[in-house]
């Protein structure tokens, strides 16, 4: 099967919980190629924390208020100073893809305040942009965008929304985001407000792109997707328990609005038949990404006690949200500051220096 590169994009929203949360995701990851496209870390005197196990990292060293970085492992990548500042951070790699065939692809995280005058894009972003474009690179973005529009799942359009979007639109990009599970929530509302852009040379690459429903430690949930590399041999496999169905149910309604639906001829059946059967499959494999059967290291402060905190967070969470009272938002954030205490306790315990880069 092939390679992949895993890709998990979250606003740690400053917070040391939510970065354990996501060094424990980095520890058992089943690949050894992942990368953290991240806004707000967690910050100590200028530096981010929190995060030094999880691989390399990116971010531009001359801002003491880092709001974006980028964490690659088992990648070769470079970091692009000339575009990357304390909002926006920009890393070159070279891919294999499926065939053998090299591309340039430039990553890019970025964290798009929302009480800036100026309306959205970023600068750097424009600039990064017209210059992949003009060297034929191919580009992928991750951004916490604090914008609205119905195109990538708001619940309505503000002129930050639109700003963003016509720029998207011209530049020819494409939006990843699918359906309208809130990538951002609390016990106020809830939102889309991250997004994931990329070019057309790469669209075909990607798989699977989700909101995941574990909790993330922050006020923003942690978005997945994968990138298909060159052939490789290995175990891998497809879990239908994991399966983004909501995902799944949107891409197949999708693609029936294309359907055939006139059968005159057997030809005509057959012909109908088998585009039903690419539909689901098609839909199937875009919200049930493969995995690797083949385990990987475990985070050596992970424990029972946290395994069923974390379930019970879950829980919480969902009733919470399907509810929507007071009483059950408090619930759960109840059981969050009881998770997060328990990772920092569980940590010491281990011996582990939790602020060491």
């Amino acid at each position: 099967m092939a390679d992949r590169i895993h890709f998990t994009q979250i606003n740690l929203h400053h917070s040391k919980s939510a970065s354990a949360v996501l060094a424990r995701c980095a520890a058992v990851m089943h690949t050894s190629k992942y990368i953290f496209l991240i806004q707000e870390p967690w910050i100590i005197k200028g530096h981010i924390r929190g995060l030094g196990s999880c691989g390399k990292l990116f971010w531009a060293g001359n801002t003491d208020r880092p709001r974006a970085c980028i964490i690659a492992k088992g990648i070769d990548a470079c970091l692009l100073p000339q575009f990357s500042d304390g909002d926006f951070v920009a890393i070159r790699l070279k891919i294999k893809t499926t065939g053998g065939i090299a591309r340039d692809l430039i990553i890019g995280s970025v964290y798009m305040p929302y009480d800036l005058e100026n309306l959205p894009p970023h600068e750097n972003m424009m600039k990064l942009t017209t210059y992949a474009r003009q060297r034929g690179l191919e580009i992928l973005l991750g951004c916490d965008a604090n914008s609205h529009h119905l195109v990538w799942g708001s619940t309505d359009i503000n002129p930050r929304g639109e700003s963003l979007f016509n720029f998207v639109v011209g530049m020819e990009l494409h939006i990843l985001n699918r359906g309208t599970e809130p990538t951002f929530l609390d016990s106020r509302r809830q939102e889309v407000i991250d997004i994931t852009i990329c070019s057309g040379g790469i669209l075909d690459l990607l798989r699977g792109w989700r909101v995941s429903d574990e909790p993330s430690g922050s006020d923003h949930r942690q978005v997945r997707f994968t990138m298909e590399q060159v052939q490789s041999q290995g175990l891998w496999k497809r879990n239908p328990r994991k399966t983004n169905w909501r995902g799944y149910e949107e891409d197949l309604r999708s693609r029936f609005k294309e359907a055939p639906t006139r059968f005159h001829t057997k030809e005509n059946l057959e012909t109908a038949a088998d585009y039903l059967n690419d539909a689901i499959k098609y839909s199937y494999e875009m919200n049930c990404p493969l995995e690797s059967k083949n385990p990987s290291a475990k985070a050596p402060w992970w424990n029972k006690e946290l395994a069923k905190l974390r379930a019970e967070g879950r829980r919480l969470f969902n009733r919470a949200r399907n509810v929507n009272t007071p009483r059950s938002w408090e619930e759960y954030r109840k059981s969050q500051r009881i998770y997060k205490k328990a990772i920092v306790k569980a940590k010491r315990k281990d011996g582990e220096v939790f602020a060491q880069v």
